[in-house]
Parts: C-alpha cells; structure tokens; sequence
C-alpha cells in the first residue's frame, strides 16, 4: 500500500497552470486518447508526466478508459482550488479589506466585507477573520 499524500504533495502537484487544467478536465473525465497534450501546447512525454503525478497523489483515477476526479480530488477542487481561485480574482478586494483601520466598529467593517465580496465562497472565511 502507497502512503497518504501530504498537504505539500498536493500543491507541488498543483503548481503549474497546465497540471491544474488537466485537474479541472478530470471534474467532467477526459481520455488519454486524442492528442490532448497538443491542445495543452505541451509535449506528450510533459503530458504523461503530469498524468502520472496526478494519480500518484490520488487526485484522479482511470475508471472505464476514463480519468476522473477521486474523491480527495473531489475535495481539493470544490474547496482549495475555487477558493484559491476566487481569492486571487478578488485580490484588490481582499487588499482594501486588509487595509480597513483597526478603529473601525466590527459590525461597520462586516458590512463591508459583505458588500464587497457578496456571492463569493471566501465572504464567510474572511469575516471570521476580521
């Protein structure tokens, strides 16, 4: 039996932006077959490198000549990977909020942060926080 990847192996894996597009793909499957290391711009010996590590860490599997999400990959995307997302397009926001002065009232600065990130998975984490 292989060991439980850790937090690091997960994020060393999910460190360059055409790895994390094959991570995306796997949320609806996609197949070996087809040239898609071509469509990624990369070469096949690339593209069968990431693969590997991929399902080394137990982000995704091969289930009827399909690699899909496992369920560690489930989890990973629905939370580390969209809230990371959603943070980076909300950097500025998240800035200004960091710049709000300590002397403001705390139900005044949760106001803000719900009018600023209104429909957004990081509004609740950043509140707690703030």
């Amino acid at each position: 039996m292989k060991k439980a990847p850790l937090a690091e192996d997960i994020f060393a894996v999910l460190s360059d932006g055409i790895t994390i597009k094959m991570f995306k793909m796997a949320s609806t499957g996609f197949r070996v077959r087809g040239g898609l290391y071509k469509k990624l711009k990369i070469t096949r010996k690339q593209y069968i490198s990431r693969l590997r590590k991929l399902m080394a860490t137990g982000l995704i599997h091969k289930r009827s000549a399909v690699y899909v999400l496992t369920a560690l990959g489930q989890i990973v995307d629905k939370t580390i990977l969209r809230m990371t997302e959603e943070s980076a397009d909300n950097y500025w926001k998240l800035k200004a909020i960091d710049s709000f002065e300590k002397d403001l009232p705390l139900e005044e600065k949760h106001n803000m942060i719900d009018a600023m990130l209104s429909d957004t998975l990081i509004r609740d984490t950043i509140a707690k926080y703030a």
